[in-house]
């Protein structure tokens, strides 16, 4: 038994092309009832795809060695409660297990016409964490005395792994600072 999954979950943003076919769409998102939604990342694309696949397999039953079932999973990027961890947990292979699924994801970066696949984890996974930093400041000047929070929150580091002292002849830093004065 094979499954092809597509992911059907609207997201939380709005489209904003003035086009007939843009999602006008609201739905409840973190207590506003009116959140702006549509299927952002190909996941209309994956229902269209999922949807031809129910159409077209019924035609092809007796030349396939095999079952199909279709899986259309809702709340994929509301991780950790919903997705694929959900539906696993409300028993949605209990009857049907699948030897193999198939996920789909839309790549333009592939040629049209052509498909890529592989074996194991494809693409990324959301989820949500909370980060606190705590950092010190301190002057432009002597970025090798201060724990940037900007810095550590972007997760990069714009000078090297570590700090150091900058050269005499340093360029002046690209952002206002409070301890700014006129040199004359």
């Amino acid at each position: 038994m094979v499954a092809l999954r597509a992911e059907m979950d609207a997201l939380p943003v709005k489209e904003e092309v003035d086009l007939p076919f843009a999602s006008k769409a609201t739905a409840e998102w973190n207590g506003n009832p009116k959140t702006p939604v549509m299927h952002a990342c190909g996941h209309d694309m994956h229902m269209a795809i999922a949807m031809g696949v129910a159409e077209i397999l019924p035609r092809m039953r007796k030349g396939l060695p095999g079952r199909v079932v279709l899986l259309f999973q809702p709340a994929e990027e509301a991780s950790p409660t919903g997705g694929a961890r959900r539906m696993m947990k409300e028993g949605v292979f209990g009857e049907h297990r699948p030897d193999v699924v198939f996920a789909q994801h839309v790549s333009p970066e592939l040629p049209v016409g052509q498909i890529g696949v592989r074996r194991g984890p494809i693409t990324g996974a959301s989820d949500r964490f909370k980060v606190t930093i705590e950092g010190a400041g301190g002057h432009a000047s002597k970025p090798h005395q201060t724990i940037d929070a900007i810095v550590a929150y972007t997760f990069r580091d714009p000078v090297g792994p570590e700090f150091m002292a900058p050269p005499p002849s340093a360029p002046v830093a690209d952002h206002p600072s409070h301890e700014s004065r006129k040199m004359g």
